[in-house]
Protein backbone atom coordinates (compact mmCIF):
# COMPACT_ATOMS: atom_id res chain seq x y z
CA UNK A 1 0.00 0.00 0.00
CA UNK A 2 1.53 3.35 -1.01
CA UNK A 3 2.38 5.58 1.93
CA UNK A 4 0.25 8.41 0.56
CA UNK A 5 -2.80 6.13 0.73
CA UNK A 6 -2.17 5.02 4.30
CA UNK A 7 -4.32 6.33 7.11
CA UNK A 8 -3.62 6.32 10.82
CA UNK A 9 0.09 7.01 10.47
CA UNK A 10 2.13 9.77 12.09
CA UNK A 11 5.40 11.43 11.17
CA UNK A 12 7.99 12.25 13.80
CA UNK A 13 10.42 14.86 12.51
CA UNK A 14 13.86 15.09 14.06
CA UNK A 15 15.98 18.16 13.35
CA UNK A 16 19.47 17.30 14.49
CA UNK A 17 22.53 19.47 15.04
CA UNK A 18 24.95 19.50 12.10
CA UNK A 19 27.42 17.34 14.09
CA UNK A 20 25.10 14.35 13.69
CA UNK A 21 25.89 14.21 9.98
CA UNK A 22 29.33 12.88 10.92
CA UNK A 23 28.09 10.62 13.73
CA UNK A 24 28.08 6.97 12.64
CA UNK A 25 25.13 4.94 13.89
CA UNK A 26 22.88 7.86 14.84
CA UNK A 27 19.85 6.55 12.92
CA UNK A 28 20.73 2.93 13.68
CA UNK A 29 20.68 3.63 17.42
CA UNK A 30 17.27 5.31 17.34
CA UNK A 31 15.71 2.63 15.15
CA UNK A 32 17.19 -0.16 17.29
CA UNK A 33 15.71 1.30 20.49
CA UNK A 34 12.31 1.79 18.84
CA UNK A 35 12.36 -1.77 17.50
CA UNK A 36 13.25 -3.14 20.94
CA UNK A 37 10.16 -1.36 22.26
CA UNK A 38 7.97 -2.99 19.59
CA UNK A 39 7.53 0.09 17.42
CA UNK A 40 7.40 -0.56 13.69
CA UNK A 41 8.87 2.16 11.48
CA UNK A 42 6.91 2.27 8.25
CA UNK A 43 9.24 4.66 6.47
CA UNK A 44 12.37 6.71 7.15
CA UNK A 45 13.41 9.79 5.22
CA UNK A 46 16.75 11.33 6.09
CA UNK A 47 18.34 14.34 4.43
CA UNK A 48 21.19 16.41 5.85
CA UNK A 49 20.14 17.06 9.46
CA UNK A 50 16.42 16.23 9.10
CA UNK A 51 15.07 12.75 9.77
CA UNK A 52 11.42 11.79 9.37
CA UNK A 53 10.13 8.59 10.94
CA UNK A 54 6.67 7.40 9.90
CA UNK A 55 5.00 5.14 12.46
CA UNK A 56 1.53 3.79 13.20
CA UNK A 57 -0.58 6.50 14.79
CA UNK A 58 -1.16 4.28 17.84
CA UNK A 59 2.63 4.13 18.42
CA UNK A 60 3.37 7.82 17.80
CA UNK A 61 3.23 9.09 21.38
CA UNK A 62 5.26 6.15 22.69
CA UNK A 63 7.86 6.62 19.94
CA UNK A 64 8.05 10.36 20.57
CA UNK A 65 8.52 9.85 24.31
CA UNK A 66 11.28 7.29 23.72
CA UNK A 67 13.11 9.61 21.32
CA UNK A 68 12.70 12.53 23.72
CA UNK A 69 14.20 10.41 26.53
CA UNK A 70 17.14 9.42 24.30
CA UNK A 71 17.80 13.07 23.47
CA UNK A 72 17.67 14.09 27.14
CA UNK A 73 20.05 11.27 28.11
CA UNK A 74 22.44 12.27 25.32
CA UNK A 75 22.42 15.90 26.42
CA UNK A 76 23.18 14.92 30.02
CA UNK A 77 26.04 12.72 28.86
CA UNK A 78 27.52 15.47 26.69
CA UNK A 79 27.24 18.02 29.50
CA UNK A 80 28.89 15.60 31.93
CA UNK A 81 31.76 14.99 29.50
CA UNK A 82 32.30 18.74 29.01
CA UNK A 83 32.94 19.25 32.74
Amino acid sequence: EPLLDMVDVSAIILVSPPENIKTPGFIAYITMILAQQGINIIQIVSAHNDTILVVDKQDAVKAFNIIERLIEESRRTVNRLKK
